[in-house]
């Protein structure tokens, strides 16, 4: 191998053809600035995250001020002087709680919510140690150059202590970035389902709305993981009726199927009793039971679910690869 300088006089480099030099210094500009971008959206993703749980927060705080003990509070006489009313008082008493809570770790963030909002937040308290060392990492980035420390190997869990020690220098790829947005983006996400599940108004056009952004943003995507995190979360509200419900429920169950886990939910289905089911319901679940040909059947006896929906429908792509398909059609699955 050829060695070669930083500084592109000494050492070997001299004798290293032109061509090479220059495509070494490519090379590593191009690395300089894949390690720039990524450690720059790992702080952006956690300055995203810390900004989402301060609005949480400050919602809930407004709806519900006796959580901060607003009466036990006071203000100086600067702060009065410049406020017009009360309210502004109220606003400043309150974003002043939040900055506060901030400060604190994200086990303490969270622990507000079990406590005081009585949220569940399971799967958040499942992927607590990932998201620890998600912002653990952030911090050693900026403030410590990536080089691990004392904090970073008291903040994070055993799993990952064993992998570093003091002065390792810790980077981040595109595989840790992407990995990265997927954990932060569900772990917001199931927060705010939840305060929606616990403090959210009960009507048909809220529910329609989260189901949607549900769909719109995770399932036709095909972010199964993601998606089967939050229907799971959908369907311990009681503010959906019954046709939400089992939507929910054939929408969660094709995250088991897309994601290979279909043995373990394939009883659940094999179970509901379809017979008195809108069609759209009953041909998901024929379609995830497999049951092509009971499926095109009843797919021509009825016209609540068209030619395009079952063209284009994410529950459907099992279907679009079974031969009665591919014989009507002419069209694979790609």
């Amino acid at each position: 191998m050829v060695e070669i300088s930083e500084d592109g006089k000494t050492g070997r480099y001299r004798s290293v053809p032109k061509q090479v030099k220059e495509s070494y210094i490519k090379v590593e500009a191009l690395r300089k600035q894949n390690e720039i971008l990524y450690s720059g959206s790992l702080m952006l993703l956690v300055t995203y995250f810390e900004n989402t749980i301060a609005k949480i927060l400050k919602k809930d705080i407004q709806r519900h001020p006796q959580r901060m003990s607003l009466e036990t509070k006071s203000v100086s006489y600067k702060i009065l002087e410049m406020s017009n009313d009360i309210e502004d008082v109220r606003n400043f008493l309150i974003e002043n709680e939040v900055t506060a809570m901030m400060y604190k770790s994200v086990s303490e963030w969270i622990e507000y919510f079990k406590k005081n909002v009585k949220l569940k937040l399971e799967y958040v308290t499942k992927t607590l140690p990932e998201l620890k060392e998600i912002i653990s990492r952030r911090n050693v980035i900026v403030h410590n150059e990536g080089i691990v420390n004392n904090i970073y190997m008291n903040a994070v869990s055993e799993e990952y202590r064993l992998h570093v020690q003091n002065g390792d220098i810790l980077s981040v790829d595109r595989e840790y970035i992407l990995n990265a947005v997927d954990l932060v983006e569900s772990i917001g996400m199931s927060i705010i389902l939840e305060m929606w599940i616990n403090e959210g108004d009960k009507n048909k056009k809220e529910v329609d709305k989260v189901l949607a952004i549900i769909f719109d943003e995770y399932l036709i995507f095909e972010k199964w993981e993601n998606a089967k995190i939050l229907y799971e979360i959908c369907l311990k509200s009681n503010k959906m009726q019954l046709a939400d419900k089992l939507m929910c429920k054939i929408n969660r169950w094709q995250c088991y199927k897309w994601l290979g886990q279909f043995e373990e939910i394939k009883k659940e289905v094999e179970e509901l009793d379809i017979t008195a089911c809108q069609p759209m319901y009953k041909l998901g679940v024929l379609a995830l039971l497999e049951k092509e040909e009971e499926f095109f059947e009843y797919f021509g006896q009825q016209n609540d679910i068209d030619e395009n929906e079952l063209q284009e429908w994410p529950l459907f792509r099992g279907i679009r690869q079974s031969q009665i398909y591919i014989q009507r059609y002419g069209i694979t699955e790609e």
